[in-house]
């Protein structure tokens, strides 16, 4: 150490001592010396370890590993010159010029969609082309706050008189509205959710046997998730299907230019631009213009979407037959994870469906904070909502590692959770 510091001290001191004995440039270190008497000799002892190149200093050596082909931010652009693609896929064999891009693409043969658009129900596998899938709906909002929704169910709800439409969405439809919100229910009943066989798959009320392919009309719902099947690999069984990424969904919508759709098709028909979309019949709702075959989401009923048709009449949406009830996928997608007791995460209070889930893990804790006054019916099981190892009255919460996301009970006997919008 004091060797160390001695010699150090010499660069402040400005001491030479170690002189050249071809030139007699003298240096305040050793070291500095034997780098400069190499450039006289052209001994050359640092080599480079990935293409054997040797230097006189391993300054120069270091120099040279940042400048050259052996940068890894340098590697990867030459490669777009180059057209080296180093990274093969174990399935398919095409290959990649980066890690990253081979780890995007194997979620084409694990089918995985991780991502749901929050307005329109439609699951992707990538992140980037979900934010692609938004600019369809960034259309002008009114600010003003939304009318109070009047619930068409009161008391309990009861899934078997509600059809086709599943428990599934019952569950969307109920909780969506009810966090932060005057409802007029305070709990409903899911028995097709409660009383189910873990060997089979169910859908929009049909029930399917492991190994059975999903129904025409069921499958015609969800035409981004065509190929689907009941598997029993998972416990309980869930259902399995293929993924659809449409392109228009990876570029941004050109001008003057719509892309139109059949009612229940993945990706658009055509797109038609300029004197062609001019000719188009047209719809208005909620004051936007929209254009024939283009789907429209209304405000106050995001749980229905609309098709743009000639003679669409937008002056009600009850039992208007251009007008469908959004079907979100849960039990394609996310059954298995209901079934582990799972609860929705929605982004925001006016969303039919959910984004996430937040599962139970044994770190949960019931948060009772801002509740002044006991709510009705607390201690009543019938009131209450279980969570994993929790048992949650009315009005308690969640805690939750995410700041932006808060779990509640607030219509039992399930709990959900909200993203806050600006969070």
């Amino acid at each position: 150490m004091q060797q160390n510091l001695k010699q150090h001290m010499l660069v402040h001191t400005g001491e030479k001592r170690h002189v050249c004995p071809y030139c007699s440039k003298a240096f305040s270190q050793k070291g500095n010396l034997t780098h400069h008497i190499n450039q006289h000799t052209g001994n050359a002892p640092y080599k480079c370890d990935q293409c054997g190149k040797a230097f006189t200093d391993p300054q120069s050596l270091r120099s040279h590993k940042v400048d050259s082909l052996h940068s890894t931010s340098l590697k990867k652009h030459i490669r777009t010159h180059t057209g080296e693609r180093p990274y093969p896929c174990t399935v398919c064999s095409k290959t990649f010029k980066t890690p990253s891009s081979l780890t995007l693409h194997k979620l084409l043969h694990t089918k995985e969609r991780r991502f749901q658009c929050d307005i329109c129900e439609r699951w992707f596998s990538y992140k980037h082309v979900l934010k692609a899938h938004m600019n369809i709906h960034l259309r002008e909002r009114n600010e003003s706050p939304q009318s109070e929704r009047q619930a068409d169910i009161e008391g309990k709800v009861n899934v078997a008189r509600n059809g086709k439409s599943g428990a599934m969405n019952i569950l969307a439809r109920t909780q969506h509205v009810a966090y932060g919100r005057s409802v007029l229910y305070s709990r409903y009943e899911c028995p097709e959710l409660t009383d189910r066989d873990g060997n089979k798959c169910y859908f929009r009320g049909n029930i399917y046997d492991a190994g059975a392919r999903l129904a025409k009309a069921d499958q015609e719902v969800n035409s981004c998730s065509p190929a689907c099947f009941c598997s029993n690999d998972t416990k309980p069984a869930s259902f399995k299907c293929a993924s659809i990424d449409c392109p228009e969904f990876f570029e941004p919508p050109k001008d003057n230019c719509v892309t139109q759709y059949t009612v229940h098709g993945c990706c658009a028909d055509r797109t038609v631009c300029g004197e062609e979309r001019d000719k188009l019949a047209q719809c208005y709702l909620e004051g936007e213009q929209y254009y024939e075959g283009q789907k429209m989401y209304p405000r106050n009923e995001s749980c229905t979407f609309c098709y743009c048709q000639a003679g669409f009449d937008n002056s009600t949406l009850t039992g208007n037959p251009n007008c469908y009830e959004s079907n979100c996928g849960i039990e394609l997608h996310a059954a298995d994870r209901v079934a582990r007791g799972c609860i929705p995460i929605y982004y925001g209070n006016d969303r039919c469906c959910p984004i996430s889930w937040r599962c139970p893990s044994d770190n949960d804790t019931v948060l009772v904070d801002g509740r002044t006054e006991p709510e009705e019916g607390d201690g009543k099981p019938e009131m209450q909502c279980k969570f994993g190892k929790l048992t949650l009255n009315k009005g308690d919460g969640v805690s939750s590692d995410d700041e932006c996301v808060e779990c509640k009970c607030t219509i039992p006997p399930l709990a959900h959770c909200i993203q806050r919008e600006h969070c």
